[in-house]
């Protein structure tokens, strides 16, 4: 209440001064400057927008457009429409203040540099990656030369860089350069715990592009440095083990997979159900995933005994729970899937016959797996029921 009444009546100062003064004469501009400033202070954003403006117009026409107090406000404008989500208009003013910054001061004084990282950050806002990750590799450059590699703003230059090629469609090129963003922190003192954004958008990176053999260690770290400051059962804690247990996953089955990868994936995510179960309960969804997960690996290193007694345990969670209908039918064709490759083909047997007369009982029918079960049993030569074939 204190602030908006200073800012009243620093409004009724400018209108009075603009009445007896004139807009133009430097005492009604300093009181519309204040008034301004007062709105900034109460964000009272779109009603500075206009006033700011008209400032900005009347400083061009007192004292000139490349004046360095006109830059000023031309300058916030654009930091003003950008706070208004206005982000193509605040790339337009940020341009501008710019291009006038770096004829009057140069291209690397630090006004002109934090004018471009404005309009590096207002045209990735605004989707138009190209632009500004060619001015971002622009102000990497300057920077590099005038104030060396592992400076503050040619650092902020160079993971502006890797923003825009990752955005542009240049995910090998954004990989290069986050490597490159990651070392040159590292060189400048800061620890794992630190970087830890850093290697989870290195992560993100590698998954997209699918090298699995270099995200598997990017997120074991994420895993190691998130469990010591959260805890082993944390939420972030999970979520990490979640992902590095995914990324074993993939790489298990892709070409560079191994016995010991396979084993690993088992492991952790072995490790990650028996910790959901501990933080989250037994029948919590994140659990039973995790436990399908296992059960998956198993699977694929075809120790389907395990992967048997672990698929029967899950089948009876879900068919104790009266809204898990479908994941139960989905759990009994896996385990029907399971008993097949064991050679337990008796027991298969039984259970598609089981699973059929189930499916067939219940409404609505559930006419997928309907068609999978029997799809299974004609392949097999399963249905001891003829009238089933």
């Amino acid at each position: 209440m204190y602030r908006y009444r200073i800012t009243q009546r620093r409004k009724r100062d400018w209108l009075s001064k603009k009445k007896s003064l004139g807009e133009k004469h430097p005492d009604t501009l300093e009181a519309l400057n204040s008034f301004n400033n007062s709105l900034w202070r109460e964000e009272l954003y779109n009603e500075l927008l206009p006033s700011l403006m008209q400032y900005y117009h009347l400083l061009c026409e007192v004292k000139g457009k490349d004046h360095p107090d006109t830059l000023v406000k031309l300058n916030e404008l654009g930091v003003l429409l950008f706070t208004l989500e206005k982000y193509n208009e605040s790339a337009e003013k940020l341009a501008q203040a710019f291009i006038l910054r770096k004829l009057v001061l140069g291209p690397a004084h630090s006004l002109t540099l934090q004018s471009q990282k404005n309009l590096i950050v207002a045209l990735r806002c605004a989707f138009r990656f190209p632009d500004s990750m060619k001015m971002a590799r622009e102000m990497y450059n300057i920077c590099k030369k005038e104030k060396g590699e592992k400076a503050e703003d040619t650092l902020f230059a160079l993971k502006e860089e890797v923003l825009g090629c990752y955005f542009s469609g240049y995910e090998q090129r954004a990989l290069e350069l986050e490597k490159q963003y990651i070392e040159s922190r590292k060189e400048n003192g800061e620890n794992d715990t630190q970087l830890l954004s850093e290697y989870e958008e290195l992560s993100t990176i590698l998954n997209f592009l699918h090298y699995f053999d270099q995200l598997v260690p990017v997120r074991e770290k994420i895993l190691l440095i998130t469990e010591a400051a959260e805890g082993r059962t944390a939420e972030k804690t999970l979520k990490a083990m979640d992902q590095y247990a995914s990324s074993l996953r993939k790489q298990s089955k892709s070409l560079t997979g191994d016995a010991k990868t396979k084993s690993t994936a088992l492991t952790v995510t072995r490790e990650l159900w028996c910790r959901r179960k501990e933080a989250l309960g037994l029948t919590h969804a994140d659990t039973l995933k995790a436990m399908e997960e296992t059960v998956e690996c198993l699977d694929f290193l075809c120790r389907y005994t395990e992967a048997i007694n672990l698929q029967k345990e899950l089948l009876c969670i879900y068919q104790a729970n009266d809204k898990s209908r479908d994941s139960a039918e989905n759990a009994m064709a896996c385990l029907l899937e399971l008993y097949l490759k064991d050679g337990q083909k008796e027991a298969a047997g039984e259970l598609a016959d089981q699973a059929l007369q189930s499916l067939l009982s219940e409404e609505p029918l559930n006419e997928k797996q309907i068609l999978r079960i029997r799809g299974i049993m004609q392949r097999e030569h399963l249905s001891q029921n003829p009238q089933e074939e």
